[in-house]
């Protein structure tokens, strides 16, 4: 199995949450179509999900960054991105399961139940 590393370059935007160039996706290298639509897809998604909670529309930015941590789950940005929509939902516990991820994405502790 390969990888394929996209960067992830975010950039403030007037002090507030920001813009998004992509997103690092890990992927077989088999299917380079696939893996380029999944990243764009992820990229997108994630934009979508910070533009709705600088909005103040946390169902849309947890609906959008649920699905970003399927195709990114090893990437700590929509970890936390997502505890604090959670958060803004009232989820707390959730939101704190989703911050722990975002400190280690990685960790068998952080794996979804």
């Amino acid at each position: 199995m390969g990888f394929q590393v996209l960067l992830l370059q975010v950039q403030p935007v007037e002090g507030a949450i920001t813009s998004v160039d992509a997103v690092m996706v890990r992927s077989e290298v088999r299917q380079p179509e696939k893996q380029t639509s999944t990243a764009h897809a992820a990229a997108a998604a994630y934009e979508q999900a910070l533009a709705a909670l600088k909005a103040g529309d946390p169902n849309t930015a947890v609906e959008k960054l649920q699905h970003v941590v399927e195709l990114a789950a090893d990437v700590a940005e929509p970890h936390a991105f997502l505890a604090q929509a959670l958060l803004e939902q009232g989820e707390n516990a959730a939101a704190a399961a989703e911050a722990e991820r975002a400190l280690d994405p990685m960790s068998p502790r952080s794996a979804p139940a």
